[in-house]
């Protein structure tokens, strides 16, 4: 079953007021159709940010201003968000590259070591605490919110959309996936710097500067230093339509480790945007308004669970499940071994719901799993 949030106009912003939110639209290459749809959400949705301003204010000054609260194992997937996956507070880690049938494939994981890296935030000769402050504040507003969608209960009003878009944002920026492109872009520009200096005075840069502490602090700067990018980001989110779609309890769902999937696309010009809450619950942020159907076919279950298994080959490689879903997701990877490569990226499976079922060109075969322990 589905449900949808929203999608009432807010009230327009005071005469003589420009708009807080822009956004360059000049946009070339996307389907009319869905490019008109996004015209419209980003114009709705700049009102509506605009009226909650008196509240988002504080929240993010709020968030800024937390005490630093250092902490070694930082996590990039909540832990809340984790807890959903778990049993007997340990989730399953599937690596898409192992061997299905071994006996070790899917190691349970303690939910406080899963999605976690020793000091992720921290950067050489400093304490990044004060990130993860502000990401603990952000997860505290935002997990009940996280937690009712996760039941099927849409956010009550534009504020708590706002908390959520915001907590994603966050999210994208500091997955691994992200950090790691961030990376290579902060490798070549300080590569150019220190060649510039090496020409220009005849000077190792490497004698003045420590260019591995440098490239650290202009890869979080550039994610996190910029206001601008994470209002963006979270307005991409806030603007589009979205649905939450319950999956079976035959066909549980996997949540990758880079969560927030947006089919090898930009966050403004996917077409839609998919985020796996639960085991059997999707979040499906699109442009175009879609219809929803009364119950998934196997047919459709099949088409996301084979993309989200072609998007974790494109990503991180890994894939988090509840243990007693082990055996399912291994048959479906072994499936996704035993076929042709289909490509770098998945393309989306969702296409709009009315008449039509989800695109379904799976290169492995999942079959409902019978009620199965592991």
């Amino acid at each position: 079953m589905t449900s949808s949030h929203d999608d009432t106009p807010g009230d327009s912003a005071p005469d003589g007021e420009p708009p807080r939110m822009e956004i360059d639209l000049s946009i070339t290459g996307m389907d009319p159709e869905v490019e008109a749809a996004m015209r419209e959400r980003i114009q709705n949705g700049t009102r509506r940010w605009d009226n909650i301003r008196p509240q988002a204010e504080p929240f993010v000054a709020n968030a800024v201003d937390q005490p630093a609260s250092p902490a070694r194992n930082q996590h990039y997937i909540s832990r809340f968000w984790l807890r959903l996956f778990q049993r007997q507070h340990k989730v399953a880690v599937l690596d898409i590259a192992d061997d299905p049938c071994s006996e070790d494939f899917g190691p349970s994981v303690p939910v406080r070591r899963a999605a976690a890296a020793d000091r992720l935030f921290t950067l050489s000769g400093e304490d990044s605490s004060a990130h993860e402050a502000m990401m603990g504040y952000i997860e505290g507003k935002a997990a009940p919110i996280f937690k009712k969608m996760a039941d099927g209960q849409p956010p009550v009003d534009d504020f708590e959309r706002f908390v959520m878009s915001m907590y994603l944002a966050f999210v994208f920026l500091q997955a691994p996936e992200t950090m790691r492109f961030s990376d290579a872009q902060a490798k070549q520009h300080i590569a150019k710097l220190a060649r510039g200096i090496q020409d220009d005075y005849g000077v190792d840069p490497g004698d003045i500067y420590d260019l591995d502490a440098l490239e650290q602090s202009y890869t979080f700067s550039a994610l996190f230093g910029r206001p601008s990018l994470i209002n963006k980001l979270g307005f991409f989110f806030f603007c589009r339509n979205w649905h939450l779609v319950g999956t079976p309890e035959s066909w549980p769902l996997a949540l990758p480790m880079f969560p927030i999937i947006n089919w090898g696309q930009g966050l403004l010009t996917a077409r839609d945007v998919s985020i796996v809450l639960s085991p059997n619950r999707l979040l499906v942020m699109s442009w175009p308004t879609l219809s929803d159907p009364e119950a998934l076919t196997d047919k459709q279950c099949i088409a996301i669970c084979d993309a989200l298994i072609r998007h974790a080959a494109a990503t991180d490689g890994r894939l988090i499940v509840h243990p007693d879903h082990v055996k399912h997701w291994g048959r479906g990877i072994q499936g996704h071994q035993q076929a042709p490569a289909p490509g770098p990226r998945p393309e989306s499976p969702l296409v709009p719901w009315a008449g039509h079922l989800f695109e379904a060109q799976p290169s492995g075969i999942l079959a409902p799993p019978a009620s199965e322990g592991r």
